[in-house]
């Protein structure tokens, strides 16, 4: 199941937690995901910048595609997720208030997941023979620039950048129980017009998260999620910034089967933070319909 977690552009999120992730499937699988997500919170900028008292609400409805199919023999997924966004946001600039309110498409993503050991590529027939272990896997998000942006505004939906988001993960069932960690790196692309042409860069995020998954029949399962990210440190016209981070970030999450192949999923995402960054709160929605493809 593809869910996309969108940020604004000032800041990035450590910790996309999606369970279930490093799980082996039939090839030839395909995956259609629509749903919707709300979160609110407050907004977290450089202190040195006369923002004060800034917080607001977002929604996003994702729109995902999921495939597998085998590469090399191992069993490995390409997915796209297209989000559209809209939001009002407020706070204090220089003790004036202000608002801004955002609506249109933020920056797509599209990975690709390998799963390089415990995992092998299966047709269907084959996968109902398969029992699963021990699976680890590697993966690669890549996010283009190419959601609403607006270089006057500081809060957009786009980032005007490129991100890279290469993972490494492992997953192992026992029983009913499934266990993952994974750890990965956001590696950034400079912004060259960031907020009236400045150049904007950041430092990578380094993250690492984990779920407990307690599977009950098929479809059903429930997850509790926990991930923690540090660095992201920004860097505007060659001054550095006070803005790396420390946070923590959980989420639990359900699934339940409704029709043949179909699913739907409900979320809540909450957040810690030790050292700025957003801090907000994030519930939502994703009903999934899945199909093998014809041969």
């Amino acid at each position: 199941m593809a869910l996309a977690t969108i940020t604004l552009a000032s800041s990035a999120s450590a910790q996309v937690l999606e369970p279930r992730l490093y799980r082996n499937a039939p090839t030839g699988l395909n995956a259609l995901a629509f749903g919707y997500s709300f979160s609110n919170g407050s907004l977290e900028f450089d202190p040195a910048l006369p923002i004060e008292g800034a917080n607001g609400n977002g929604s996003v409805i994702p729109v995902a595609y999921v495939r597998t199919f085998g590469l090399a023999g191992k069993s490995a997924k390409i997915e796209v997720v297209l989000p559209f966004s809209w939001g009002h946001y407020e706070g204090f600039l220089e003790d004036e208030f202000r608002t801004r309110d955002l609506g249109g498409i933020a920056d797509p993503s599209f990975r690709l997941s390998v799963n390089l050991i415990g995992a092998p590529a299966l047709s269907p027939k084959e996968y109902r023979d398969f029992r699963q272990g021990t699976i680890v896997g590697v993966s690669l998000q890549v996010r283009p620039p190419l959601g609403t942006y607006d270089s006057g505004k500081l809060l957009n939906l786009g980032s005007n950048r490129w991100t890279f988001r290469p993972e490494v993960g492992l997953s192992h069932v026992w029983r009913k129980w499934f266990f993952e960690l994974a750890g990965s790196l956001w590696l950034f692309t400079d912004n060259n017009d960031f907020f009236g042409g400045q150049i904007f860069e950041q430092q990578r995020l380094s993250a690492v998260k984990g779920s407990i998954i307690r599977s009950f029949k098929p479809g059903l399962w429930a997850a509790l999620s926990a991930g923690y990210g540090t660095g992201g440190k920004t860097i505007v016209e060659g001054i550095p910034k006070n803005t790396f981070q420390k946070n923590w970030r959980f989420s639990a999450s359900v699934s339940l089967p409704t029709w043949r192949n179909q699913s739907v999923r409900l979320f809540a995402i909450s957040g810690v933070r030790q050292r700025t960054g957003s801090d907000n709160d994030v519930f939502g929605a994703l009903y999934q319909i899945s199909w093998l493809s014809r041969k």
